[in-house]
């Protein structure tokens, strides 16, 4: 298995961005957590995917706001 991440700090490049990959981890980790709300590791992962996931959008609106 192989993911080809996108290698653009801009994500304007061929590939999977950052920011694509972790809404999909945040998908499969809200699917899980509903299939198994006993397990409280699944909640705490999907929490800091979502924070990793506000932090590169926070990083491309910077980027694209320092571009002319």
């Amino acid at each position: 298995f192989s993911l080809p991440l996108c290698p653009d700090p801009e994500s304007k490049g061929e590939g999977v961005t950052p920011e694509q990959l972790l809404i999909i981890l945040e998908q499969l980790m809200l699917d899980a957590a509903k299939a198994l709300p006993h397990v409280r590791d699944l909640w705490a992962a999907r929490h800091d995917i979502g924070a990793a996931l506000e932090a590169e959008v926070a990083r491309l609106a910077t980027i694209g706001a320092t571009q002319p």
